[in-house]
């Protein structure tokens, strides 16, 4: 997949929960309580988990707001959708009150709201943000006429095979109202969001069990990482010396008198300030892999710190990875030397030798069970519950359109088992 194509599948259409004109309807006020703590609750997990994998200090601050609106919306479904099978079940059924209950004014706004939300996300400001991070032009307009020009060259791959599809819709499937076309186009953007949803999800249905499952067996879970440890130093070292390369390049440019031509000298300190560790006297000295053409032009220098960022990113990557592959690694091995011991105190290489409390003491003793005694099969456990759940949504959505002789989901019954009981509807959807 290109790395300008947005990450982010496009979301289906929210449900209808607008009530039928023909029918009364009983208001009843909404509870906002649970859902404001809910909606609080997630607001701080999505700021906590940004400033953990980022840094919200040094980025932009139109990256934080967009990663916080993108994280925020897609998880805030999963409190948003057990609320308004509740709520929507109170409005047929006319039982009682829930004690989470929201209007379907609200779920109406709320759901079009998360829609369009990712619909402007998915489509326009994150593969824009994504291709202007990685343009290497010299100034603002520039860099935002090339996240343009990627952008227009890739969605004119979409208009193109539109136009071909709206023809053949046209003349040979003979659907010329606007209606139809509409209805077919809606359609056909659902099964895209479909085909991308069961992709991703039926990895997840097969990848959580299984991985849980490996949890609990320390020795293959070592042994795997040993087989991936070759291939990923490998990869670090590529990057690295990608890196280096280009490091030294940048820096000869920097030294290259061309004050005659002011253009290129603007682009070569711009190059400098965003990269000024290509100063450093280890990059001073090339070897003989290095070229610097005789002429210097604009669109060199793009192409270089285009190349630099791409560089810089992959580097950072697989050093991150290789970091986390020596931890856990070296954290197996630990497990793996404190299975047999008497004491039943776990003793971990990774961490400093203080002194031994009577806290420390407790620490270990209960890390020590927890490692090598509950964990493990707890791990097991949840991995044959999961592969249950995972079952039960893959026949379930095989079976969604069948109603003869009989439903055959088991989410359906499960759900349905529910009835007015709000609080396990609310558990089970969750």
């Amino acid at each position: 997949m290109d790395e300008n194509t947005p990450n982010i599948p496009l979301p289906l259409p929210p449900p209808n929960t607008t009530p039928s004109p023909n029918e009364p309807v009983l208001v009843h006020k909404s509870d906002w309580a649970p859902l404001i703590v809910a909606t609080s609750l997630l607001f701080v997990i999505v700021i906590f988990t940004l400033s953990r994998f980022g840094n919200i200090k040094r980025q932009a601050w139109y990256v934080t707001v967009v990663c916080t609106i993108g994280w925020f919306f897609p998880f805030w479904i999963v409190f948003l959708l057990p609320l308004d099978l509740a709520s929507t079940v109170h409005d047929d059924k006319k039982g009682r009150v829930p004690f989470a209950y929201v209007s379907q004014s609200f779920l109406f706004v709320a759901w079009r709201v998360i829609y369009w939300t990712s619909f402007c996300l998915t489509w326009l400001m994150i593969p824009m943000m994504q291709a202007y991070v990685n343009t290497g032009d010299f100034t603002i307009i520039k860099r935002l006429k090339s996240a343009v020009k990627v952008n227009v060259r890739f969605y004119s791959i979409y208009v193109v095979v539109g136009t071909i599809g709206l023809v053949y819709l046209v003349f040979g499937s003979g659907l010329t109202t606007r209606e139809g076309i509409q209805s077919y186009v809606m359609a056909a953007a659902n099964s895209w969001g479909l085909f991308l949803v069961i992709v991703f999800m039926g990895y997840g249905l097969v990848s959580v069990p299984r991985s849980l499952w490996y949890s609990g067996s320390y020795d293959r879970h070592l042994h795997q990482h040993y087989a991936n440890a070759t291939k990923l130093k490998e990869e670090c070292l590529d990057s690295e010396l990608e890196f280096n390369e280009l490091s030294k390049t940048m820096s000869a440019i920097s030294r290259r008198t061309m004050m005659e031509i002011p253009e290129i000298r603007y682009c070569i300190n711009t190059m400098v300030r965003r990269f000024p560790f290509v100063l450093h006297e280890a990059f001073s000295e090339r070897d003989n892999s290095v070229t610097i053409p005789r002429d210097i032009t604009e669109d060199y220098l793009v192409k270089i710190s285009r190349r630099m960022v791409l560089a810089i990113r992959i580097r950072d990557r697989k050093k991150a990875l290789w970091n986390n592959l020596l931890e856990e690694a070296f954290y197996l091995q630990d497990i793996i030397s404190n299975k047999d011991k008497s004491n039943r105190k776990f003793v971990s290489t990774l961490r400093y030798n203080n002194e031994e409390t009577r806290w420390t003491k407790l620490m270990s003793t209960m890390e020590w069970w927890w490692v090598l005694r509950i964990s493990p099969n707890l791990y097991k456990l949840l991995a044959i519950i999961f592969s249950c759940i995972s079952v039960c949504i893959i026949w379930s959505e095989l079976v969604f359109n069948v109603r003869k002789p009989a439903i055959m989901s088991i989410a359906y019954y499960a759900l349905n088992a529910c009835g007015t009981n709000y609080a396990a509807l609310e558990v089970s959807s969750l």
